[in-house]
Parts: structure tokens; C-alpha cells; sequence
């Protein structure tokens, strides 16, 4: 994370084996943005996770305010962008490709096809698999474990 005059921003910088910066990324609006997770893909690129507070635009995507997932290939360059309804913890790469995100969320929340239920006193865990193209392909609620 990078400091703007009164906000955070997020920072991407990748490097080499050699420690040399192949490239490096600012992005983030008008209020704080995080990054809580990134990973390499098997395709040589960067996989973010995250949440943006206010919103902003990143190359042609518009992201408003909540959980992101963000995609650069390896040279750095743009893949695709987007809002994905849950603030972002923990992504990782299946064997084919696709991405599992977890992540939580406190009020219902409805994903294309899916509804799950939630509310302002509670905070629900998810899990969400996504293609390689950020197309959601599944979604579960994680349930609570008792005592």
C-alpha cells in the first residue's frame, strides 16, 4: 500500500528472480483501498483480492465501493476487472484454472443466480469459484462451527 495525502492506495509491484521490477501498478479512488491477497497464476500473471472503499476506474472497468478481484497477465497489462460482492480474503489457483476466493459479507447477498441470506448483526464466510476469465461458475456459504 502506498500513501496518497490522506488516503491509502494499492501498489503492485512484480519482480523477477533476480529481484528486478518488471512492472508495478498505483491504482485505487478517492478513499482507502486494500489489498488482502495476491498470488501468482500459473499463467505467469497476478491475481488481486481486495476491497475499495469509494470506488475507481481501472483501465475500461468501473469498480464501485466493496470486495474486488483484479487480473493482470505477465506483463502487467490489464485482464479483467470487478466487484465481486464480498470483501476478499484468500484466493488460490485450482489444477484447472480457476480461482476459489473466500471472503465474508453481512447483509444478503445475491450473485447472479444466487441468494444468501445474511444480516447486519453477523458476519457470513463464502466461498466462490470463478473461472479464468472472472466469470463465477459456484458459490457457498460457510456455515459456523459449533463450540
Amino acid at each position: 500500500t502506498t500513501t496518497s495525502p490522506t488516503y491509502d492506495d494499492i501498489m503492485i509491484i512484480k519482480y523477477n528472480k533476480d529481484n528486478v521490477v518488471e512492472w508495478a501498478e498505483r491504482i485505487g479512488g478517492l478513499k482507502d483501498d486494500n489489498i488482502n491477497t495476491i498470488i501468482g497464476t500459473k499463467d505467469g500473471g497476478v491475481l488481486v483480492g481486495g476491497e475499495c472503499t469509494w470506488g475507481f476506474r481501472i483501465g475500461s472497468y468501473s469498480l464501485t465501493s466493496g470486495g474486488i478481484l483484479i487480473k493482470y497477465n505477465s506483463d502487467g497489462q490489464l485482464e479483467w476487472a470487478k466487484n465481486v460482492g464480498i470483501t476478499v480474503y484468500s484466493v488460490a489457483e485450482t489444477q484447472n484454472g480457476d480461482y476459489i476466493v473466500v471472503g465474508r459479507y453481512s447483509e444478503t447477498l445475491t450473485l447472479g443466480e444466487y441468494t444468501l441470506e445474511g444480516n447486519s448483526y453477523t458476519i457470513n464466510g463464502m466461498i466462490v469459484r470463478y473461472n479464468s476469465d472472472g466469470e463465477r461458475r459456484s458459490c457457498a456459504k460457510l456455515l459456523p462451527c459449533g463450540n
